[in-house]
């Protein structure tokens, strides 16, 4: 089956990663991160972030009208 460059998602200019398997070429598109955002994609980070939102659909987060707020929060400490 032949598949065209659109139909795979790949665009002009993307990035591929050629590996051969038996008598076959396998494109496989990468996409790069620049540096400075590459800790917002590790595992460890991914995993935070999930759980993060989970703890915000569960109720478990707070909202603050303003800076201040949040501050005397901090200060208050826990309940």
């Amino acid at each position: 089956m032949w598949y065209s460059r659109r139909e795979a998602n790949v665009e002009e200019g993307d990035i591929l990663a050629v590996h051969l398997e038996e008598d076959r070429i396998v494109l496989i598109p990468k996409k790069l991160i620049d540096k400075s955002q590459a800790y917002f994609w590790s595992e460890a980070w991914q995993r935070a972030e999930q759980e993060a939102e989970r703890n915000i659909a569960e109720g478990h987060a707070e909202a603050y009208e303003t800076v201040d707020e949040l501050i005397a929060a901090l200060e208050q400490g826990p309940d």
